[in-house]
């Protein structure tokens, strides 16, 4: 159990320097798409065509970002399930020593949940907002390219609902993918080493049903 312990332990931990080498990933590839608005706004750029390849690249640049997200809710659900573990391990030692308990504080009465008050999601609002705001951008660069189709008048409007939109959808698909599962609770109708078949459910079902 004390092994148990040290690797639900050590692996909060990796979690969080795994979710900052994504961010730093995230911010490096938007820190590029930053440098080509730069170039493109300055009038450096000598053809048309740097304009579009730079909607393009911001266009994987949020789409990488999403992907990013749904990452970072599968990796604070993992996390969360070993909160878990580190409780019960607890509960199990320490048992009815209040004298313990109050040395220790954290119990399962303070395991997180997804919350948007919590630093983890304040943390992940940098990239959702900043990856809305890329695709906002690409959006508007193409639709200010198309005048023919899309009149530049709109262009700030279908910026902002861009923006809206996309991070309404990230928000959302964090706290579908973040929510831990249920904890089994054993006995011997149910015991830990029965495989339980359930029948498959489509991804995106798990993801936007309830």
């Amino acid at each position: 159990m004390i092994e148990e312990y040290k690797s639900a332990v050590k692996l909060t931990y990796h979690i969080d320097e795994l979710r900052n080498k994504l961010t730093t990933f995230f911010l490096t590839m938007t820190g590029i798409g930053a440098a080509g608005l730069a170039i493109l706004f300055k009038g450096e750029a000598r053809t048309d065509i740097f304009g579009t390849i730079l909607s393009l690249f911001l266009f994987i640049v949020a789409g990488v970002g999403f992907l990013i997200v749904m990452v970072l809710a599968r990796l604070r659900r993992v996390q969360i399930e070993h909160f878990g573990i580190i409780d019960n391990i607890r509960e199990f030692f320490l048992n009815n020593d209040y004298r313990l308990w109050n040395i220790i504080q954290l119990s399962s009465k303070y395991r997180p949940t997804p919350n948007r008050a919590f630093g983890t999601y304040i943390w992940l609002c940098i990239i959702i907002m900043v990856n809305s705001f890329v695709l906002a951008l690409s959006v508007y660069l193409f639709s200010i390219r198309s005048g023919n189709i899309i009149r530049a008048n709109y262009s700030y409007l279908i910026f902002f609902i861009t923006f809206c939109l996309f991070s309404y959808l990230q928000d959302l698909i964090y706290f579908r993918l973040a929510i831990p599962i249920k904890q089994e609770k054993y006995s011997g109708n149910n015991p830990p080493f029965n495989y339980r078949k359930e029948p498959l459910k489509k991804d995106w079902i798990l993801v936007f049903g309830r």
